[in-house]
Order: C-alpha cells, then sequence, then structure tokens
C-alpha cells in the first residue's frame, strides 16, 4: 500500500473504532488480549486491580473496539506524587497484529492524555 492509499485505509477504518472501560465483567476479555499480544502473563492482581479501580487508573485505562470486536488496550495506574499531584503509568498498550496502522494505538494514547488534561493535578509517563 502507498502512503496514500494507507491514509485513506485509516480514514476509513476510524468510524469502526470506539473506546470501553474494564469492568469486573469484561476484565477476562483484557486477559484474552494481552496474552495474544504479550510475550509475559500477568498475574490476576493485575487484572483485578484495572478492574476494580483499586489503584485509581481504571479512568486511564480503555479498551479499544474495531467493529466492536476487542483488538487494543492501554492500561494504567496513578502512582501519587506531592499532593494534591499524581503520575498515570502506562503499563501496557497493545493492539492485535491485523488491527495495527489503522491508529488504534494512537487513539488509545490519546484517550490517556486527554484525561489527564481535564486534572490539573495529573501528569502522565
Amino acid at each position: 500500500m502507498t502512503g496514500l492509499d494507507q491514509a485513506e485505509f485509516r480514514k476509513r477504518a476510524e468510524k469502526h473504532v470506539s473506546f470501553g472501560q474494564v469492568t469486573e465483567k469484561n476484565f477476562e476479555q483484557l486477559r484474552k488480549l494481552n496474552i495474544a499480544v504479550f510475550p509475559v502473563r500477568y498475574n490476576n492482581k493485575f487484572y483485578t486491580d484495572i478492574s476494580t479501580a483499586a489503584n485509581g487508573g481504571q479512568d486511564f485505562t480503555f479498551l479499544g473496539y474495531f467493529s466492536d470486536i476487542l483488538v487494543g488496550a492501554i492500561c494504567s495506574r496513578v502512582e501519587p506524587q506531592d499532593l494534591p499531584h499524581y503520575k498515570v503509568y502506562i503499563m501496557t498498550i497493545g493492539v492485535l497484529a491485523p488491527y495495527r496502522r489503522l491508529g488504534i494505538g494512537r487513539r488509545l494514547l490519546e484517550q490517556v492524555l486527554s484525561g489527564c488534561d481535564q486534572h490539573a493535578e495529573c501528569s502522565a509517563v
């Protein structure tokens, strides 16, 4: 595909991309996605913390869907700094191989950064 073809393809694909939050009901899908994308397996605490907001990062963790199919995710946690400031630490970001180059990873990152922009005491790491 040439650069122009790739840009047009990405533009067309954007209307099929949506985002969602991790919940107790869908964190098993996140686990399966991570197994497919990353060479390491994360322990149960990783998924429990994300799905229950125990780390404060649930507001900065998103699932990426292409036509309602889970294809990517970004997982973050909140790390306290000098009160009331905190950092958002991005632990993982990944997209299934067939859906890469559609801008889904970039848009997942933008979701987190947008959330940080809304909180003056936040900085993304």
